[in-house]
């Protein structure tokens, strides 16, 4: 039962076990993961394995890089995770329509190959779809309804994407990249029904109606096994990204509506020049006034798309590091207040019952800390980070509190074998002792010893699970290269739950993180 504290919700009130996993890491014959048999198959390994979760990485349309936090949009999803098995089923494709993408590697993702191969796939279900008149099917039109406060700002910014090649929008021209009322550039755009920028503004409709249509068929298959999805909220949109083209008034620009501050962080043990990301920065102030009306709205749809979500860099929400747009480096930053606790009070009046993580990673100021407390939401402890000598380190496992979430690692972490092989002799031996292991199956003593742990919920990674090493790693932030594109094989995972999927229940059942159990 869901706890109340003043207008916040704490749910976390059970022990239970999850794993992370991106949908791109799925095993496929199309190039990438997907929404269709490899994720019923790994839902399967999990209820089967005594875990309760399955976390993924933010599910939007990925651009240049490849990042699933660098998106075009907070709402969409990304159409290459659409299953085009289901798409020949039900005969918007025909099977010679994607042998070309049976040639694509199964071990790894080619982002180049997909970007030519797999979108022509789209344009032709998209093209059967009119062929068989579906353009008036309820169920599309009802979808297109209930999604009309982002759909037809992102499906408009798609085409003209796809209209001018691609490039951001920054660079198209002025009437289109800097609309003075996107309300009439919609309404111009609708009204020419014969024109072919309302043809590819309703094929990018269409691909978002097949993403819901089969996320929600997947949400529900996870379900009837017993399984919780969360979903990650990035704070910052991306700077090429429908929200901060459609939405530009919420951000902080200049009187021509150009970017002044985006977003990163200040210099810190890691990193000597910080961290330039580049999103745009809201304009907490505009916002307020509009009673939060764009959070709200895109937290109604994680909700609606996730049984929980994790807020990324949820420090941002107390102070974020503001850099002006035209700096070289993040030093030229400086830090500035964000909403506060009034921000999550009239979150829970209007998306009640939403269930939430706080990555409350990095160097945290006390407001952070209070700003956490306040808002009852657990954050996170990362085991990677607690062996520097320190008894009292808040990652080690006898300091963590009941009211978090377990890692060994996330996304951004190298794997447990590959992280313990790059330690000094010294710290190597302090892991040992500590997990009591002689490190030939390192992972593994690990994964035993954080079962143990106080926190509620444990969320492991699959390549520790395959006891993976450093070539397995999903993404080296500040690289550009060889990130997000790790995937496991349907062998793999057969092995794994052949060998681990009853010990791995038996863990859960001794240490009470068993889903039977609650």
């Amino acid at each position: 039962m869901v706890k109340k504290v003043g207008s916040l919700t704490t749910w976390l009130n059970e022990r239970a076990a999850g794993v992370f996993l991106h949908i791109s890491s799925l095993p496929s014959h199309q190039g990438i993961g997907c929404l269709g048999e490899g994720a019923r198959h790994w839902i399967d390994f999990l209820s089967e394995s005594g875990f309760r979760y399955w976390q993924v990485c933010p599910l939007g349309p990925t651009g240049f890089g490849d990042s699933p936090y660098q998106t075009f949009s907070s709402f969409a999803g990304n159409p290459y995770f659409i299953d085009l098995d289901d798409l020949v089923r039900i005969e918007y494709l025909h099977e010679e329509d994607i042998l070309s993408l049976k040639t694509l590697s199964r071990e790894y993702v080619d982002y180049g190959q997909l970007y030519t191969q797999f979108l022509p796939k789209l344009q032709r279900a998209f093209e059967r779809f009119l062929d068989v008149k579906h353009d008036g099917h309820p169920s599309f039109l009802r979808f297109c309804e209930e999604q009309s406060f982002w759909l037809p700002i992102y499906s408009l910014f798609m085409a003209l994407k796809e209209t001018f090649h691609g490039q951001p929008f920054e660079q198209w021209p002025e009437r289109f990249g800097n609309p003075k009322n996107i309300a009439d550039l919609l309404a111009e755009a609708s009204l020419k029904k014969s024109d072919k920028l309302y043809s590819l503004q309703k094929k990018h409709c269409f691909i978002q109606y097949l993403f819901h249509q089969q996320w929600q068929g997947l949400l529900k298959y996870a379900h009837a096994k017993g399984i919780f999805i969360i979903g990650d909220v990035p704070i910052f949109p991306g700077r090429d990204s429908a929200d901060f083209w459609g939405y530009r008034s919420i951000f902080q620009t200049d009187k021509n509506g150009k970017i002044r501050y985006v977003a990163g962080v200040p210099p810190d043990a890691f990193s000597a020049e910080g961290q330039f990301w580049g999103n745009p920065i809201f304009n907490w102030e505009e916002l307020k006034k509009t009673h939060h009306h764009w959070w709200i709205q895109r937290l109604q749809q994680a909700k609606w798309s996730f049984d929980v979500i994790r807020l990324d860099h949820f420090r941002g929400f107390h102070d974020y590091w503001a850099i002006p747009a035209g700096a070289k480096n993040a030093r030229q930053g400086r830090w500035r207040r964000g909403p506060g606790i009034s921000f999550f009070h009239e979150i829970a009046k209007k998306v009640p019952d939403l269930k939430c993580i706080a990555e409350d990673l990095g160097a945290l100021s006390p407001g952070v800390h209070q700003l956490l407390k306040a808002s009852q939401l657990p954050g996170m402890r990362i085991l990677q980070f607690a062996f520097n000598g320190d008894p009292q380190n808040p990652y080690l496992p006898h300091m963590h509190e009941k009211n978090s979430v377990l890692y060994l690692g996330t996304h951004d972490n190298d794997t447990t074998i590959g992280w313990y092989a790059k330690l000094s002799a010294e710290a190597q031996d302090h892991v040992r002792r500590y997990f009591q292991s002689d490190g030939s199956a390192m992972a593994w003593d690990i994964i035993r010893q954080a079962y143990v742990s106080p926190c509620r919920l444990l969320i492991l990674t699959l390549q520790d699970l395959l006891s993976l090493d450093s070539r397995a790693r999903f993404n080296t932030p500040s690289t550009q290269q060889n990130n997000w594109t790790w995937r496991y094989t349907a062998e793999q995972l057969q092995t794994l739950k052949i060998h681990s999927s009853d010990y791995l229940k038996k863990l859960s059942d001794t240490y009470g993180r068993n889903r039977s159990q609650v």
